[in-house]
């Protein structure tokens, strides 16, 4: 299983007993969903290996229970489960300006670091030591995002505005799933950081 299973994305669990009489003897397949302490609950029982997360498992991990037969037993059990809950959908697109930035030179504009990756989760800036932000983004079809608690209008893009500090920390939620992304902002007092 991935170490990050995600919404739409296949999960696997592969059998490498050597002992396995043939891929027919897997008998039964039940992937299994978390939803509290020591209780699972069937998602689905199939002789597949294979299964889709969908909406309903974001959060939650995920587990399979795999009973095959081998030259040993005829009721061998594995279980697989994902070290990490489902993710939900990614932001396709983020974008960071800052108010400072009018006062930059050209060509001395920050960037986030590292660049923009849906698969990232941590960002960084440098700002003045107050400043606003403005946070544009593209986000899953059907579904809103938060910056720092601000819900910007509906719809496949979206933008906010946040005042920020030298300690700041914006959290930006595709609302609904697991999926946070943090922007940290670094500014030295008093020393313009494009210098």
């Amino acid at each position: 299983m991935p170490h990050r299973p995600r919404v739409g994305e296949p999960l696997e669990i592969v059998v490498t007993d050597p002992d396995l009489l043939s891929p027919a003897s897997l008998a039964r397949v039940e992937w299994q969903r978390w939803v509290a302490p020591g209780v699972w609950r069937p998602i689905t029982t199939t002789r597949s290996s294979r299964y889709i997360p969908t909406a309903a498992d974001v959060g939650h991990y995920v587990r399979a229970r795999l009973t095959y037969a081998d030259r040993h037993r005829a009721d061998q059990l594995i279980t697989a489960f994902s070290p990490h809950p489902v993710l939900g959908p990614l932001l396709r697109d983020l974008k960071v300006v800052l108010d400072s930035d009018r006062a930059r030179p050209k060509g001395k504009v920050p960037t986030l670091r590292p660049a923009f990756d849906p698969r990232i989760r941590h960002y960084g800036i440098l700002c003045d030591e107050e400043d606003v932000m403005t946070v544009s983004f593209t986000q899953p079809a059907g579904h809103r995002t938060s910056v720092a608690g601000i819900q910007p209008h509906p719809g496949a893009e979206g933008r906010a505005a946040v005042a920020v500090t030298r300690t700041s920390d914006v959290a930006i939620t595709v609302v609904g799933t697991t999926t946070r992304v943090r922007l940290g902002v670094d500014a030295t007092p008093g020393r313009r950081p494009w210098l």
